[in-house]
């Protein structure tokens, strides 16, 4: 197993040569690929600082780190300077389940609201335990106050058809910040559907990113 010295330069963005000041470890990759690094108290107290913002996630406020440690360096045994990749890792979607309220239909559609029962950014909504199989075009809102709405999409599809192997049941938007949703069936062509089991709404999140290592 190839061993590597890894060393931080402090306060410096460029590299310094080896001999120049640094806090310095050893490094002993698990595999070849990417791995995994912990960077100890001392190194991270020396090395450029991180941004640390909060990220709204289901159960509260997050607290995330990103574009710290620029002045990391890694060297081999020959004391060359190896390149390396910072991945950032995913914060996994996190959703919040709704309420289900009753909306009066009309001739021409159906439908119901949904209440988070607070007020949320979210970029997301799947709705759960409608008896396949089904294809129906949608409207989405959403609102704050359960008075005002904004149009989130003006028409979509959602499918589940079993003897096909084929299932939409999510629609995606740009984040925003609401509390209710609406979702308006449109039954001018097919059977009107029963009420979901289950709907829920995706957190929106400040960081995506590759898988965890």
């Amino acid at each position: 197993m190839r061993r590597l010295a890894l060393a931080f330069t402090l306060g410096i963005g460029a590299a310094l040569p080896l001999g120049a000041q640094r806090a310095e470890r050893p490094v002993a990759p698990a595999a070849s690929g990417p791995n995994r690094l912990t960077l100890d108290a001392t190194l991270l107290a020396g090395a450029q600082p991180f941004r640390v913002s909060e990220v709204t996630a289901a159960e509260g406020r997050a607290a995330v780190a990103t574009g710290g440690a620029g002045d990391l360096r890694l060297y081999d045994a020959a004391n060359r300077e190896v390149p390396y990749l910072l991945v950032m890792p995913r914060v996994e979607a996190q959703w919040r389940g709704a309420r289900v309220l009753h909306v009066a239909p009309t001739k021409l559609t159906s439908g119901f609201e949904a209440d988070l029962e607070a007020l949320l950014p979210i970029s997301g909504f799947r709705v759960e335990g409608l008896a396949p199989p089904f294809l129906k075009r949608v409207r989405l809102e959403g609102s704050g106050d359960r008075s005002h709405w904004t149009l989130l999409i003006p028409d979509a599809t959602l499918f589940d058809l079993p003897n096909d192997g084929l299932a939409l049941t999510t629609l995606d938007f740009a984040p925003g910040s609401y509390r209710y949703l609406r979702l308006t069936w449109d039954d001018r062509s097919s059977a009107r559907m029963a009420q979901p089991r289950r709907v829920e709404a995706r957190v929106a999140s400040a960081t995506r990113g590759p898988a965890p290592l």
